[in-house]
């Protein structure tokens, strides 16, 4: 699996763990080399919109997932799987970790996680559906140096 990092914003970040995150998701996840996302990472008042736009929600998020795929994963002519695009706000994923106690490196993984698994078609709109999102999750970043 291959996540392919945009930066919207100038921020430092930690890119060589999502190295690591392509190697253990795309392995747990059962994804190949061929298999790519966008990640991008974006400022609040972008993220804001995007949600208005596309959710009908007028405030900012964490993330947001949007899947290119539908419930079967199509190839592309030159032979690539493209999963859909992940956006990450950076600095109210940022606050959200300082308020939590939490690392931010290991939250922005947390995030890009959470991110592809809504792209493979999870949800967590129901308690059900969201212990077993929260166990893949976690199953995968504790995999993760």
């Amino acid at each position: 699996m291959k996540l392919i990092i945009e930066k919207e914003i100038n921020r430092k970040i930690p890119l060589q763990l999502f190295n690591a995150l392509e190697k253990v998701a795309g392995k747990e996840m059962d994804l190949g080399e061929n298999v790519e996302t966008c990640l991008f990472f974006v400022s609040n008042k972008k993220i804001r919109s995007l949600n208005k736009e596309t959710r009908g929600i007028d405030k900012e998020t964490d993330v947001l997932s949007f899947p290119i795929q539908e419930k079967t994963l199509k190839t592309d002519p030159d032979g690539k799987i493209r999963l859909g695009d992940i956006i990450i706000a950076f600095d109210f994923a940022k606050e959200e970790a300082e308020k939590k106690g939490l690392n931010l490196s290991r939250h922005l993984l947390m995030l890009t996680v959470h991110g592809l698994l809504h792209l493979l078609g999870h949800d967590h709109d129901t308690d059900k559906k969201e212990t077993i999102m929260t166990s893949k999750t976690n199953k995968i970043l504790n995999l993760i140096p």
